[in-house]
């Protein structure tokens, strides 16, 4: 058998998967299980065209252990929609495949949209149990279903399937394999000691690896609806039911696996996370059942859901007790033996393994205790790991080499005191036994570390409590909680001055002390006490002098207490007196610390950093006075000529920064890869010159806003590593309208891996709206990636934290998969815009102005009349959730979706932003509008797949249920839907945008109208047999949809020059092409019927149709024409010419960027009329006669 396999693998380690293929192929070893999973390996290898034969493989080789692969049946039968599926459905039939039962007669390619993907494998599940099936040879069967159970061989199957993302048969493989052998050693095995032993190893592996293949079945569910729909709803439920039966099933391996190890305590702790996560999966699922009944989500409540709630009931009574019970054998066995993993039987006093429970194994049983309320347990069980750590019996895990991981079952990192007393703490909050509390952070806590903020801000809060009398304690509840903290700090102020006069303490004072300082006094104000603002400001001081020259975060720490005082004391943008003190402080550290007064270079390094920390302070007490009068410019102009007597001029800033360049390692000069200390100077600056000058009138704003991208672009010249530098710089750039060159600093910023999800929304949507189409594509496209990825590295790597007993981090990257990365708002940007922009993939446009590849001459729907292949595809790739086309599942539900995704973006790179703040909207809406619009169009072009062209001047009848009219009725509910959804008023579309799409429903009402005589989803089909009729009833239709385009035209030539330039860049890919695609189809179809482009003259509907397409046709040249752009220049009058003087060589770099930008302008704009005049002479062609 060896010889055999050998040349198969030589074949797959090279890569030659073909050949590994052919090699799979020839007898006898074709039939063998561990051939096969080879072969399926190879071919889902070969890539997508041949998944369809690799699922159709693994299918045949899982028969053994039954007939019921509903996820795998689904995917066969989606890998076999194909245009002969479409000719099939024509003539009545639909797409199914050997492997499904009767019911799965009933789909048609359509139903990857309006059925989900739950209840698609509901159709395909057979009533035969999920066991070993029976068989005509039962010896034969058996025995093949031991082959397949063979470690290699399902391993090698698991890693074909996962690359397909069949997760749920994977584990249901391990499940029919484990109780394949389980039953082989109850009624086979008997004598035979050696055979047992070897196939209860195999049995132990197998528990294992079940119980990780559930583990990625919970992690990779995801939901296609929306989450608070009522689709959303019931979709949520099929997963919590399946998220509730993969940790019962883990349960159950775990279980079966303390068995056959003994107690293991790493499967012990495996089994009590499964009880715990199963509770709350059935409180979860109990939850969403009452809102589906309180929602009336289905007419009635059914038998088998009150049954279920029933069940789930008393599970959420016993599995509790059985957590508790298995934690508390736990930590019996720790209190007797010192160990929990079988080291109390050691009667030789051999202590090398009586070591405590890992960290993640203490958490664990204080988990399961705090679930079950029983505080006081598990804070004793802490007491009870605290003195064992401190025992000199009980041995410290010691790691000498790799061994000591390798040969360890589990964890081997124990619970530090620090995390003893962190637990400790959290499980006497819930108790209120506040005083308790105090006692630890005080005596314990912040004499380990007395700089932890968490700890303050925790001994500040519990104080709180004791001082408010809430509790009988020990201590006096007379007392504030100010007073009480102050002994505190004072004590460890005291013990660090002490540490500092015998050579032992920091070389910069702890911060979290002082700080706390200011938190005290900013806790009063708070409370309402406003005779402590001077405090307050007395406390910001005092900080400031202390760490302004020492640390670069002093002014972010006080960040939040300037804020607090500004808004505390000062009314309508006037300085109050504790405010002007901390401004006069700023002022005087500007002066004694002036870069161009300082002589040494370690001094001028410190001064340095107390002039920008008091800059920064005088910056955010501008902002805040400016946002009391925000409603008001006038005001604002007078906060303006307050502050600038305590602020340095742009000017004054920029000179400092050249003075400083020398304080840093430049990498120009050959230092290290680092910002240059005064780089805060350049963004300081010119965040001033564009605050200072936000009133100028428009042209003499613009030059100093160009002057400021100017400064940062000399400034990233000679400090290239500076991130925010580059931030700022392409920003500036966004805000001038400068896209190319923002997009060209974006790309040297370097985002990847995580910061794709992070951080691309700094140039995502502007890529869109300025035009450069194809960058936008390339990065939406590296973030579904990363998602794929994601997905793919928590499968990989949460296994292993799980081996390890890593179990929190485990658990951890389970919940952010779940909760984070699959519901991510960038997520749905990026595939929203991917469906938009797909006809602009390959368009190239020459230098003469001629096109070399046409719209949507490689994919994206754009009304071709050979679209039916590419509307498959994406009808197949929207069962994919990390592909894009997965968007249009969104449109099967309502409204409800604003809440329903998480925001990952990153905000805190802001932080460098004082005086001017960007501001970014949350609004999914146009996400949603996107998948509407391309639900709309997929519909379209399926339905005109199979639409029947008269006979003999007669319309061909349509029979209730055929295939035609089950996709009429379907796009006409899509079409429902998206007029509902525009309807919204939450749906925040400009009204150009608004009208466009309402023209485009209508012309696909109008479509339907003509396919199939239904104007609505619940008429019958061909009402009438005449074609007139017909003609009539889409008319009106076609007239309206022409009178939204000529609404839309004036409301965008209202809009100003900028404005209709901008809109034009948006409209275009986000409806202009659908609007295009739907005419074409539409125009198609007439043509089906008799009243092509030709008929104009003589046939009303072909008329209409003409009329549309020239009344879309002038709102296009309108557009074209409004493109034409007029090179800007910058005039260097006095002002400018005083910033320019400080920067040397800074006149011909100006000048470059203002060239360079106007001419990538230029370029975007050549690059849209090229597009705009392309899809103009497509709309010429309908200007037609007999």
């Amino acid at each position: 058998m060896e010889a055999k396999l050998r040349p198969i693998y030589q074949a797959i380690d090279s890569r030659q998967y073909t050949k590994a293929i052919k090699l799979t192929l020839v007898s006898p070893q074709n039939s063998w299980p561990i051939t096969i999973a080879l072969r399926c390996h190879c071919l889902v290898r070969c890539g997508p065209l041949r998944y369809k034969e690799a699922c159709m493989e693994m299918r045949s080789l899982v028969k053994v252990f039954g007939d019921d692969w509903p996820e795998l049946d689904e995917r066969i039968w989606l890998l076999s929609l194909d245009s002969r599926s479409a000719a099939n459905s024509s003539t009545g039939t639909s797409t199914t495949n050997h492997h499904g039962d009767a019911s799965c007669l009933s789909l048609d390619a359509l139903d990857v949209l309006d059925i989900p993907f739950y209840q698609r494998c509901q159709r395909f599940s057979s009533a035969s149990s999920p066991t070993v099936a029976a068989a005509t040879d039962a010896n034969v069967n058996v025995s093949m279903a031991l082959k397949l159970s063979d470690e290699t061989t399902l391993a090698t199957l698991a890693i074909a399937m996962s690359c397909l993302h069949l997760h749920e048969t994977v584990s249901k493989v391990y499940s029919c394999a484990i109780q394949t052998v389980q039953s082989y050693i109850a009624t086979v095995v008997k004598q035979n000691t050696n055979l047992k032993h070897a196939l209860d190893d195999q049995l132990y592996n197998l528990l294992v690896k079940g119980y990780l293949s559930n583990l990625k079945v919970i992690s990779t569910l995801v939901e296609f609806s929306s989450s608070s729909s009522s689709l959303g709803t019931l979709e949520k439920i099929h997963n919590e039911k399946r998220t509730l039966q993969a940790w019962e099933e883990a349960q159950f391996y775990a279980m079966h696996l303390v068995k056959v190890s003994e107690g293991e305590r790493l499967y012990s702790s495996w089994m009590i996370v499964a009880i715990l996560e199963h509770c709350r999966s059935c409180q979860r699922l109990l939850t969403l059942l009452e809102v589906k009944e309180g929602t009336k989500l289905e007419e009635t409540t059914t038998t088998d859901d009150l049954s279920e709630r029933e069940k789930l009931h008393q599970k959420l009574n016993k599995l509790p007790r059985l957590a508790e019970m298995m934690t508390m054998k736990q930590i019996q066995k720790f209190v007797k033996d010192g160990d929990g993993g079988g080291a109390g039987n050691d009667d030789n006093n051999n202590h090398l393994f009586r070591f405590p429970p890992s960290a993640d194994d203490v958490k664990v049983f204080v988990e399961c205790l705090e679930m079950q309320s029983k505080f006081r347990e598990a804070i004793d069980f802490l007491d009870q790991v605290g003195e064992r750590n401190k025992s000199l019996v009980v041995k410290s895990r010691q790691i000498e080499d790799e061994n000591d991981i390798k040969h360890h079952v589990g964890s081997v990192i124990q619970l530090t005191e620090k995390e003893r007393l962190e637990m400790k703490v959290k499980l006497l909050n819930k108790m209120n036994r506040h005083d308790e509390v105090f006692q630890i952070y005080s005596d314990e806590l912040l004499v380990m570390m007395p700089d932890q903020w968490s700890y303050w801000k925790g001994l500040l809060e519990c104080s709180t409590q004791i001082a408010t009398g809430s509790e009988s304690c020990t201590m006096c509840v007379h007392v504030s909680s100010e007073t009480i903290c102050r002994h505190v700090l004072d004590r460890v102020l005291e013990q660090e001055d002490k540490k500092r006069l015998e050579g032992k303490g920091n070389k910069i004072p702890l911060r979290g002390p002082n700080l706390f300082m200011v938190e005290l006094n900013a806790h009063e104000v708070r409370n309402g006490s406003m005779s402590t603002c001077k405090d307050l400001a007395s406390s910001i001081i005092a900080y400031g002098n202390i760490y302004a020259p020492l640390v670069h975060c002093c002014f972010q720490d006080l960040r939040v207490y300037i804020d607090l005082l500004v808004n505390s004391s000062c009314e309508k943008g006037v300085i109050s007196d504790e405010v002007k003190s901390v401004l006069e402080w700023a002022l005087e550290v500007q002066k004694k610390s002036d870069p161009l007064h300082s002589s040494q270079k370690v001094d001028r390094k410190s001064e340095l950093r107390a002039y920008i920390a008091s800059v920064k302070i005088c910056f955010e007490v501008w902002y805040q006075l400016c946002q009391q009068c925000r409603e008001d410019d006038e005001a604002n102009q007078t906060v303006d000529k307050a502050m600038a007597s305590f602020v340095p001029s742009h000017e004054d800033m920029i000179r400092n920064w050249v003075h400083t360049m020398d304080l840093g390692s430049n990498p120009k000069d050959g230092g290290q890869k680092e910002s240059l200390p005064g780089d805060d100077l350049i963004l300081l600056a010119v965040q001033c010159m564009n605050h200072v000058h936000r009133y100028d009138a428009d042209e003499e704003r613009m030059t100093f806003s160009t002057m400021a991208a100017g400064v940062l672009e000399y400034a990233m010249t000679y400090s290239p590593y500076n991130a925010y530098l580059k931030i700022a710089a392409m920003k500036q750039h966004l805000k001038n309208g400068s896209t190319v060159r923002a997009h060209e600093v974006f790309e040297k910023i370097d985002i990847k891996q995580i910061q794709l999800e992070s951080c691309s929304y700094f140039i995502l949507n502007d890529l869109v709206n300025n035009g450069l189409y194809k960058e936008a594509l390339e990065q939406a496209g590296k973030i579904l990636n990363l998602h794929s990825t994601s997905e793919k590295d928590v499968c990989s790597f949460m296994p292993r934290a799980f081996e390890n007993g890593n179990i929190s981090k485990g658990l951890e990257m389970i919940r952010w998969q779940r909760q984070q990365m699959s519901a991510s708002f960038q997520l749905l940007e990026a595939k929203g815009i991917i469906m938009d922009l797909a006809p602009f993939l390959g368009f190239e446009s020459q230098n003469n102005g001629h096109t070399s590849r046409d719209l949507g001459s490689r994919c994206g729907l754009v009304g071709g009349k050979e679209e039916g292949e590419r509307a498959e595809k994406i009808l197949r790739d929207s069962a994919n959730f990390y592909a894009a086309p997965s968007i249009l599942n969104l449109a099967r539900g309502d409204n409800n979706i604003e809440n329903c995704w998480s925001d990952n973006r990153d905000f805190t790179v802001n932080d460098y932003e004082i005086l001017q703040r960007s501001q970014y909207e949350f609004h999914p809406f146009e996400s949603i509008s996107r998948a509407h619009e391309h639900c709309i169009l997929t519909k379209m072009v399926m339905v005109s797949q199979v639409m029947k062209p008269p006979k003999k001047g007669k319309v061909v009848k349509v029979s209730e249920g055929e295939v035609l009219d089950k996709r009429s009725k379907s796009l006409l509910q899509s079409i429902d839907a998206a007029e509902s959804f525009f309807a919204n008023e939450k749906c925040r579309c400009n009204q150009s945008h608004k009208l466009l799409l309402r023209a485009a429903t209508a012309i696909s009402r109008a479509f339907s109208v003509i396919v199939t005589g239904r104007h609505d989803a619940v008429s019958s089909p061909s009402p009438s047999n005449k074609l007139d009729e017909r003609e009539q009833k889409a008319i009106p239709m076609l007239q309206s949809a022409k009178s939204m385009i000529q609404g839309a035209s004036s409301s965008w030539t209202a809009q100003s020059k900028a404005e209709m330039s901008s809109l034009t860049f948006r409209l275009v890919p986000d409806v202009v092409i659908m609007l295009l695609a739907s005419l074409n189809i539409c125009a198609n179809a007439c043509s089906v019927f008799g009243w092509g482009k030709r008929k104009r003259s003589t046939k009303p509907v072909a008329n209409c149709i003409a009329d549309l397409a020239l009344c879309l046709k002038t709102f296009l040249t309108d557009m074209s024409t409004s493109m034409e752009y007029k090179e800007n220049s910058i005039d260097i009058d006095e002002r400018l010419s005083q910033v320019l003087d400080l920067l040397p060589y800074s006149h011909d770099l100006i000048e470059k960027m203002v060239h360079d930008c106007s001419r990538q302008k230029n370029d975007l704009q050549g690059r849209i009329n090229v597009i705009l005049m392309q899809m103009i002479d497509e709309l010429n062609t309908f200007n037609v006669n007999d």
